[in-house]
């Protein structure tokens, strides 16, 4: 693949993926609720004990700035089998992830300040490629 295409905001059905796909540029597309059964199947899947999870790449970063605090943590998979038949729906599907972002001016972050984002993607992304691309929107 020559380029990439982020899709963050848009909502984005199977169908759109492989026309992307024949421009030859690979896809990081924003999972949203109204994508029923992905975003389910993200639900079910992803949670913090994964921090154990050898399957899983992490990568990570702190920084703070003017008495804000902001750290950011990516996840990636590339094992599409926890999605079943729904990785058939999106052509080219190579990686799966999620991005949670915690900004707080205190040490600690509440709850109120952790933002979660799920991703897929056409291409087998590294952890570290994710967080990047993901602070592209």
């Amino acid at each position: 693949m020559n380029g990439w295409l982020l899709l963050m905001r848009w909502s984005v059905r199977g169908n759109v993926t492989q026309k992307i796909l024949e421009k030859a540029v690979d896809y990081l597309l924003a999972v949203k609720g109204n994508q029923g059964s992905l975003a389910s199947a993200f639900d079910d899947y992803f949670d913090f004990s994964m921090l154990n999870n050898d399957d899983i790449e992490i990568y990570t970063t702190k920084e703070q700035s003017r008495g804000r605090h902001e750290s950011r943590a990516a996840f990636v998979s590339h094992d599409l089998s926890v999605l079943g038949d729904i990785s058939d729906e999106w052509p080219g599907l190579k990686s799966m992830a999620f991005v949670v972002s915690m900004n707080s001016e205190k040490e600690v972050a509440e709850e109120a300040d952790i933002y979660v984002r799920y991703y897929i993607s056409s291409k087998q992304l590294n952890a570290e490629e994710l967080l990047t691309a993901s602070r592209l929107h």
